[in-house]
């Protein structure tokens, strides 16, 4: 990890762009995990709905 910190640090030398990286990376992080959820609700409900289609044949 102190490689990549150190590698980084040589390319971007500017704290603030370091600043902005760090903050798209949580957004992302976020919106990431946001959709995850939201897909994983979906297939749950999708899953009980051919559950229900499989039980009923």
């Amino acid at each position: 990890m102190k490689k990549y910190i150190m590698l980084v640090n040589k390319h971007f030398g500017d704290k603030s762009t370091l600043k902005m990286m760090r903050k798209g990376y949580k957004e992302m992080g976020n919106i990431n995990l946001s959709l995850a959820k939201s897909y994983f609700a979906l297939e749950s409900e999708v899953q009980l709905e051919y559950d229900c289609i499989v039980e009923s044949e």
